[in-house]
C-alpha cells in the first residue's frame, strides 16, 4: 500500500483506531550488479524478480481473461486495471524473431507501471516519517511476501537495456539483443529458464505472516500509543 492511500485511510478512521500495514522487504543481493534505477546502483538488485514475478503474473490465463473483460468493458477503468499481455502481444508473430513497435511499447509500458509500484511500495515508511497522522501506524516487514531470488547478471542487463527504454530509444538494437528479448519473453509465457526460479515460497510466507503479527499484536496491546520502533521480525530461535 501507497503512502498516499495510508494517508487517506487514517484520515477516514476514527483516532483511536490503529492501523496495522504488512510492508515487504528485500534483503540486499548482488551488491555488485547494474542498478534497476536511474542514479547510484541499486543496493537490492533482487527487486528485479519481484518486478519480473509481477510481469510474467500479467500472462496467466486467469489474469488476462479477467483484465480483457476489463478492457472490452470500458466504463472509464485505469489503464493499469486493463494491462494484461496475451500470447498475441507478449511473442513475435508467425515467422518472425523479433518485437513489433507495438509489441515492445506495451510490454515497456507494463513493466514501468511495476517498477514504479514496486519502489513505492518500498518507501511507503519512510514517506510517512513525519507526515503527523492522526491515527498510530504499525509496519509489520515481511521478507518472504516477495519472490527471492538472487538475479542473474544478464538478465538485469537485458531488461534495463531493452525493457526499461521505449522503441524509441531501442532504434539501434542489433538483431541478437531483439532475438534474446523474444526468447527472454518466450520463458516468461511458458514460465522457463530464469522464471521457473521466481516464486514465492508460500510455506515461509504463512509462517512469517503468523509469528509476525503475532509479535506486532503483543507489542501494541504491552505498549498502547508507545512508539517503538518497526524493526524485522526475529526469526525462530
Amino acid at each position: 500500500m501507497s503512502a498516499g492511500k495510508i494517508k487517506q485511510v487514517a484520515a477516514a478512521v476514527p483516532p483511536w483506531v490503529t492501523l496495522v500495514v504488512l510492508q515487504p522487504f528485500l534483503k540486499p543481493v548482488l551488491p555488485n550488479a547494474t542498478s534497476l534505477l536511474k542514479g547510484p546502483p541499486s543496493p537490492n538488485p533482487s527487486l528485479l524478480a519481484v518486478q519480473l514475478y509481477f510481469l510474467m503474473s500479467r500472462t496467466h490465463p486467469e489474469e488476462v481473461a479477467y483484465r480483457s473483460e476489463v478492457r472490452t468493458r470500458g466504463n472509464g477503468t485505469t489503464w493499469s486495471k486493463g494491462n494484461c499481455l496475451t500470447k498475441e502481444e507478449l511473442l513475435p508473430g508467425e515467422g518472425l524473431d523479433s518485437l513489433s513497435v507495438a509489441q515492445h511499447m506495451n510490454i515497456h509500458g507494463i513493466f514501468e507501471h511495476f517498477v514504479a509500484d514496486t519502489v513505492r511500495c518500498l518507501e511507503t515508511e519512510a514517506r510517512l516519517q513525519g507526515a503527523g497522522l492522526p491515527t498510530e501506524v504499525h509496519f509489520i516487514r515481511l521478507e518472504y511476501l516477495w519472490p527471492r531470488i538472487q538475479a542473474p547478471p544478464d538478465v538485469i542487463e537485458l531488461v534495463e537495456s531493452v525493457l526499461r527504454k521505449p522503441p524509441s530509444k531501442n532504434r539501434q538494437m542489433s538483431k541478437a539483443k531483439q532475438q534474446a528479448l523474444a526468447q527472454f519473453l518466450a520463458e516468461l509465457h511458458a514460465g522457463e529458464g530464469f522464471f521457473a526460479l521466481v516464486d514465492i515460497d508460500a510455506n515461509a510466507a504463512k509462517e512469517e505472516l503468523g509469528r509476525c503479527v503475532a509479535a506486532k499484536v503483543a507489542q501494541i496491546h504491552g505498549s498502547l500509543r508507545v512508539h517503538t520502533p518497526n524493526l524485522s521480525c526475529p526469526a525462530p530461535a
